[in-house]
């Protein structure tokens, strides 16, 4: 027993020895980060977001810019008579067929004028029923406005009704009022009574000898 204890006792020594000289020969690795380099990455890094995120917004607003002048856009003033009048009919035989809607395409040529095709178009496509919707918005935030509209004028009205009636009855009391003071007895609460303070009226000094 006393050999197999210092046996493993032994052992127990030679583990600690090689980890000292474990440890020894590996020392504990340190962050080698230059922080002047962290900073220099920084600077590289900020322009290169900036610069992304201002290519972003740019993008963004190009995009709306485009949808906006989609949604805008008009006939422009200088189409010709001859154009309006073949629209109508072309409209007009647009109509009478159940399955189509014209429209008129407004392109480009190479110098740069405006030029107008007809564009017969299914009533099923999504460019119908998306201007049928938006047609539908719009006249429904129209009804909304005004009925919003007369029920605001309706109040204005009864308002300004009840106040002319309330300033007539005011106007009315306080006439009424006027005149009843107006006819008072002099000897109101602020009339000093003569008759108190002098006697009852005597006959004239030259009556009691006549």
């Amino acid at each position: 027993d006393e050999t197999a204890g210092n046996s493993e006792r032994m052992d127990i020594d030679d583990e600690d020895e090689e980890t000292e000289e474990f440890s020894e020969e590996m020392p504990l690795e340190e962050d080698e980060t230059d922080p002047q380099q962290l900073e220099e990455d920084d600077d590289d890094f900020l322009p290169e977001f900036e610069k992304m995120v201002s290519d972003n917004l740019q993008e963004r607003t190009r995009e709306m810019t485009h949808k906006n002048k989609l949604a805008n856009l008009s006939v422009p003033v200088n189409f010709g008579r001859s154009n309006l009048k073949q629209n109508y009919e072309q409209l007009t035989a647009g109509e009478q067929e159940a399955c189509t809607i014209n429209f008129m395409l407004m392109v480009r040529t190479k110098s740069n004028k405006q030029s107008y095709k007809p564009l017969v178009v299914p009533k099923t496509c999504d460019l119908v029923l998306n201007l049928k919707s938006q047609e539908k918005a719009k006249k429904d935030e129209m009804e909304q406005v005004k009925k919003l509209t007369l029920n605001i004028t309706d109040r204005l009205e009864e308002e300004d009704y009840h106040q002319e009636v309330e300033s007539g009855t005011r106007n009315l009391n306080h006439g009424s009022h006027h005149r009843s003071y107006k006819h008072q007895s002099p000897k109101g609460p602020y009339t000093p009574d003569a008759e108190l303070i002098f006697g009852k009226s005597k006959k004239s000094y030259a009556s009691k000898f006549s």
